[in-house]
């Protein structure tokens, strides 16, 4: 994974995360700092150096990134429970 994509990918992910929090709680502080998080991914990759950006991401990250993606799969899956449980999923 490339830096690059290191960057885009957590952006997605912020954003997924942003939305599962508010979909379990919308008064959660928690939401506004994914959308934070998200915005800050966004300026880093529009900000990155063609040099850098096709660099690696690194062990570090790519494991950040892995470990990420695992809490947001489970925040989706409780916004999920949550929305059922309130009627607001489609059939």
């Amino acid at each position: 994974m490339t830096l690059y994509e290191y960057y885009v990918n957590m952006q997605e992910l912020s954003l997924r995360a942003s939305r599962a929090c508010e979909a379990i709680n919308p008064s959660s502080y928690l939401s506004t700092f994914y959308e934070a998080a998200e915005e800050g991914f966004y300026r880093k990759y529009e900000n990155l150096p063609a040099t850098k950006a096709l660099s690696p991401a690194g062990t570090l990250r790519g494991n950040r990134f892995k470990e990420f993606k695992q809490a947001v799969a489970e925040l989706e899956e409780k916004a999920a429970y949550t929305q059922k449980e309130a009627g607001q999923c489609r059939k």
